[in-house]
């Protein structure tokens, strides 16, 4: 586990390094709000959503740096940076 931070109060958030060297990060929102958080990260990302719209899809991908990553009200949203 590495530390992270959501960047926002309403988000729960927790990160790991996988054995091939790729980092997840998992967003919760439990809240009735939708929240937009930042990823600062090197690597390509993908964003998988899990919520009553989504179940675990991805949802967008792009090349890390300074990039909005939505988190819809109570759902998951995991992050994996490569």
């Amino acid at each position: 586990r590495v530390a992270c931070s959501g960047g926002v109060d309403s988000l729960f958030s927790c990160a790991f390094v996988n054995q091939d060297n790729s980092t997840v990060i998992v967003y919760v929102n439990n809240t009735d709000t939708d929240e937009v958080t930042k990823l600062t990260a090197t690597g390509d990302y993908s964003v998988y959503t899990t919520s009553d719209k989504y179940d675990l899809e991805k949802t967008a991908e792009g090349a890390a740096g300074d990039a909005d990553i939505s988190v819809p009200a109570m759902s998951v949203v995991t992050v994996v940076v490569k």
